[in-house]
């Protein structure tokens, strides 16, 4: 067909003058490029003089005649228009729809998806109804790489893929599997005193409660689903999930914890809680693990691009001059990807005491987001130990509010990522009274492809004075591809505090592994115990052979027998 017949067609359809001139372009440019093809450097087996610039150029207007093309078939296909301005929209329309979705809307779309499927507890309605309101309201919104608390986190991972419910029975395969799986990850000195949730949801049957319920009450402590405690510690339980992180603040203040939180509040099932009543002493910690489910690969391609999203929840009180200590572990089961949305609180009443570890333990294919938020009152102490080694992607956002004086939070954690993993952490410590005292500590070991993100922030209020705040964070890059972004800071606003941060990265240092290696030790075994000792602060504090074990191997995985090729220049910005 010429140009003119393409032409004549288009105006008898009721086709625009601006589409009309497009199309007869492409037309054109068609005939042009079937001229000068026996010209064309490119068609004889080599690009000749011709440079990239115009090779790119070219492929453009190749793909501006597609997409010409496609409409104008469109255009033939339909129905003549009753009105010229009808005709336009239909076009506009078809235009606007051949154009790939922006990363807000896909992040959007990712989101109210997940939300038109829930299936919330009736029992959580006032929750619920507030992170569904909060959406609505656009108190927070669906994160992506613009916003400043996310702009190193790649979570195109995760808006890549189909949200999907996990289901709500568990096949008899599947519950044998998981019986392994929680054995293998027990603490042993948490035997007896384990409470497991599958997808967000309690399972009795594959929790060990024998030494909960015996020493629980002489202990005065309680653990397991909210729905087993009375009706008035229900009801206090539900004060702390309703309460969100960030709830009112900027979001170009935020460290990210909100958007998730609210998606985690307005579909929550049910909830891991502890309770420690007034004067209540642990004498051992509780163990809490989170299992998310995933497809056993069924489905084939179109199944890689689904994900079963969860949302766990868990609830720390320690009451007035209590001492608590609970261990919060994240696995997975099966081939496919699994999304735990997760969201901790934790309260620390006056001259109380809460040990807490979290472990992210997930497998290759596992996705994780938590956001723990602590607060503290007069005389209390928190410390927390992160392990931070699973999964595909992982972010957890730390917050830890000083709300009386001489109070006291220590974190300390390690990281080691391998492959294409991205693991991150956001840490904020914020002192609002006199007399406090923070401790941020936190080791990286990167290699591969993977990307370690660690963002420490202190802040001090006017009121803060004599306030004692000392953050590290130290990484050890292995190899070329690998990337670490570390960003300590301080916000002071008082005087009268002593206040130290401070960030290094670097390699292993060759002369120390030859020194291992004079001694009878290989390269690779020499590598590995400098990473050991490297992370020993951290590794020292597990209380669990088995996972200390679990850590000396995935480090043994990510070392590699050479170090890094080239001499860098690490830089401080």
């Amino acid at each position: 067909m010429t140009p003119r017949q393409q032409y004549t067609g288009l105006r008898r359809r009721g086709a625009s003058t601006g589409f009309i001139m497009a199309a007869t372009a492409a037309a054109a440019v068609g005939v042009a490029q079937a001229f000068l093809a026996p010209f064309n450097p490119s068609a004889q087996g080599g690009i000749g003089v011709q440079k990239a610039s115009n090779i790119m150029h070219h492929q453009q207007q190749q793909k501006h005649s597609i997409r010409n093309t496609r409409l104008a078939a469109a255009l033939a296909d339909r129905p003549r228009s009753t009105s010229f301005e009808e005709s336009s929209k239909e076009i506009e329309a078809e235009t606007v729809a051949l154009k790939p979705p922006s990363r807000e809307e896909q992040a959007k779309d990712w989101f109210n998806a997940v939300l038109a499927d829930r299936d919330p507890h009736p029992a959580f309605g006032r929750a619920t109804e507030e992170g569904v309101e909060r959406f609505l309201a656009g108190e927070t919104r669906a994160p992506t790489r613009r916003e400043e608390a996310w702009r190193f986190t790649d979570l195109s991972r995760l808006y890549g893929r189909r949200p999907s419910k996990p289901p709500a029975v568990l096949q008899p395969a599947q519950v044998t599997a998981l019986k392994a799986k929680i054995e293998e990850h027990t603490l042993e000195v948490c035997e007896g005193r384990v409470v497991v949730f599958v997808d967000g949801v309690h399972r009795p049957e594959l929790s060990q409660v024998a030494r909960l319920k015996e020493e629980g009450p002489k202990e005065g402590w309680r653990a397991g689903s909210i729905f087993e405690f009375s009706k008035e510690e229900q009801e206090e339980l539900l004060r702390e999930i309703e309460w969100a992180p960030e709830v009112g603040l900027r979001h170009t203040l935020a460290s990210g914890s909100l958007p998730f939180s609210c998606l985690n509040q307005a579909c929550v099932k049910d909830a891991a809680c502890l309770v420690v009543d007034e004067r209540g002493e642990m004498s051992a910690p509780v163990q809490f693990i989170f299992v998310s489910t995933s497809s056993q690969g069924e489905g084939g391609a179109e199944g890689e691009k689904d994900v079963r999203v969860s949302h766990p929840r868990l609830a720390v009180v320690a009451r007035k001059r209590s001492a608590g200590k609970f261990v919060q572990s994240y696995i997975d089961l099966g081939s496919g990807t699994a999304l735990a949305n997760a969201c901790t609180t934790v309260r620390v009443d006056r001259r109380a005491e809460v040990q807490h570890l979290h472990a992210n333990e997930l497998g290759p294919r596992g996705l994780m987001f938590d956001a723990v938020s602590v607060t503290t009152k007069k005389l209390s102490a928190y410390k927390n130990v992160f392990v931070n080694v699973g999964g595909e992607l992982g972010r957890v956002n730390f917050q830890a509010t000083l709300n009386g004086t001489e109070g006291r939070v220590d974190t300390e954690g390690v990281t080691i990522t391998g492959e294409e993993q991205e693991l991150d952490i956001h840490s904020y410590i914020h002192h609002r009274r006199k007399g406090g005292e923070s401790n941020m500590y936190q080791c990286n070991i990167v290699s591969g492809d993977s990307h370690c993100v660690f963002k420490g922030r202190m802040k001090l209020e006017p009121r803060a004075r004599g306030v004692t705040a000392d953050q590290l964070i130290r990484s050890i890059m292995l190899t070329d591809s690998c990337t670490v972004d570390a960003m300590p800071t301080l916000e002071v606003c008082s005087g009268d505090v002593d206040c130290t941060h401070g960030a290094t990265v670097a390699d292993i240092d060759e002369n120390e592994a030859f020194y291992l290696q004079s001694r009878g030790i290989s390269r690779r075994e020499a590598r590995q115990v400098l990473m050991m000792g490297f992370a020993a602060q951290v590794y020292n504090q597990i209380p669990c052979e088995k996972m200390k074990k679990r850590l000396s191997e995935r480090l043994y995985d990510v070392c590699p027998d050479v170090g890094i090729s080239k001499k860098y220049e690490y830089l401080s910005v």
